[in-house]
This record gives structure tokens, C-alpha cells and sequence, in this order.
């Protein structure tokens, strides 16, 4: 019902693993959507934070997009997380990214120079509801890290490896329709040379809103 009352009446939840030479998408209602490998995306066994494979980025302009009418987050709770491993993580790097049928956007991404960042760019209004909130996350070369975003609302959380790191109040509309989910490489940023794994989106529901012991996510679906 889009109340942001985080009770589950509209909650829709999303994983994405890459165990397959053609990773699919997992539902809530079952079944699944294809994504598409970007550039010189591919499925690799020579780094997993979970199973046996994960998603491997050769070049920063390497991803993995679908689409996902799910990501339009609108005013509820949400819940946004994966596992990186950056083999430069000096570099600014897109990580995860979803842009609107209406070309507003939102992103998760690092900075290069020790923040992890998620902004909500409204180009609709010119700006009118664009916010940003960073965090402070030393990121290591060649190291895997598990980002989660999560929205109760208002309070919007980011948290490194389980701890909160940033928390700011985000009481805007994400305003979005239907969506192109993006990991890599984005229409704003380069991506980056690494890794992705067990990626995870949760509309009606923040998972985390204390600190946490991160695993592997599972789908959150209604009971």
C-alpha cells in the first residue's frame, strides 16, 4: 500500500546469486527474470563470498543489469545489500544502481577516498527531492565487503560489515516506476575490477536497523 509502515501489505523481495552460468533473478512469487551480463561480465569460481561462484568484473566498465519494477522504493521501508570485493578500492565505483523509467535514479557507490555513498537523484524536479547520505567505510584492496542500505522510515542507515556507519533522516517519495536494476557499471559511474555476490533488495521491510552479524541473504518475502 506504499504506507512505509513496514508491515509486509506491499512487501516484494528480491536475491540474486550467481551459482549459474546464467544467473536468475529469485522471487517472492517464484520463478524469475534473466539479467543481462555487461561487457566482459561473467560468472566465476575463483572468488565466492556464498556458494560456489560469484559475478567477476575484468574491466570498470563491466555489469549485470534486469529489470526490476520492485526497486521503486516510493516512500516505504526498504533494504538494499550485497557482498564487493574492489581489487582497487581506491577508485570511484559503482555498486549497485537502479534508474527509473522516469530517469530519476538511485545509487550505491564508493568514492574512492574512503566513503561509501547512497543518493537518490530526483531529474524529474530538477533536483527538487536529491539527497545523499555518506559513510565512512575503509574499504580494502582485494577484500570482501558487505554493504546494506536499509530505510525505517524516515531514518535511512548504512551499514560496513554489519556496523552502522551513517545515519541521516530520508523522509523523500524515491520516485522511480519501473526500474533497471544495474551492478558494475552504471549511466553515471564506471564500475569496477572485482566482484559481486548474493545481492539483495527488500521493498516494504528494513532487515537491519542495529547492528548485525552479515551472512547471506536470504529472500524476504510476505508470510
Amino acid at each position: 500500500d506504499g504506507d512505509g509502515d513496514g508491515d509486509g501489505d506491499s512487501l516484494q523481495g528480491l536475491l540474486w546469486t550467481f551459482d549459474t552460468a546464467t544467473p536468475r533473478e529469485q522471487l517472492c512469487a517464484g520463478g524469475g527474470v534473466l539479467g543481462y551480463f555487461v561487457s566482459n561480465a561473467s560468472v566465476s569460481g575463483t572468488q565466492s563470498f556464498h556458494g560456489a561462484n560469484s559475478l567477476r568484473y575484468f574491466l570498470n566498465t563491466d555489469g549485470f543489469k534486469l529489470d526490476a519494477p520492485e526497486l521503486d522504493l516510493g516512500v516505504n521501508d526498504f533494504t538494499v545489500e550485497g557482498w564487493f570485493y574492489l581489487e582497487d578500492a581506491s577508485a570511484t565505483a559503482s555498486l549497485m544502481h537502479a534508474d527509473g523509467q522516469n530517469t530519476n535514479y538511485w545509487s550505491l557507490w564508493s568514492d574512492g577516498i574512503g566513503n561509501v555513498m547512497f543518493e537518490y537523484v530526483d531529474v524529474i524536479g530538477a533536483g527538487a527531492n536529491s539527497i545523499s547520505t555518506s559513510a565512512p567505510a575503509t574499504l580494502v584492496d582485494s577484500t570482501w565487503v558487505h554493504v546494506a542500505v536499509t530505510r525505517e522510515v524516515p531514518d535511512l542507515r548504512i551499514f560496513i560489515d554489519g556496523m552502522e556507519a551513517a545515519t541521516d533522516p530520508w523522509p523523500i517519495d524515491l520516485d522511480m516506476g519501473p526500474s533497471t536494476l544495474r551492478l558494475g557499471v552504471s549511466p553515471v559511474r564506471d564500475g569496477y575490477v572485482g566482484y559481486v555476490d548474493s545481492v539483495s533488495t527488500v521493498n516494504g521491510f528494513a532487515v537491519y536497523t542495529t547492528d548485525f552479524g552479515p551472512g547471506a541473504p536470504e529472500p524476504i518475502c510476505p508470510p
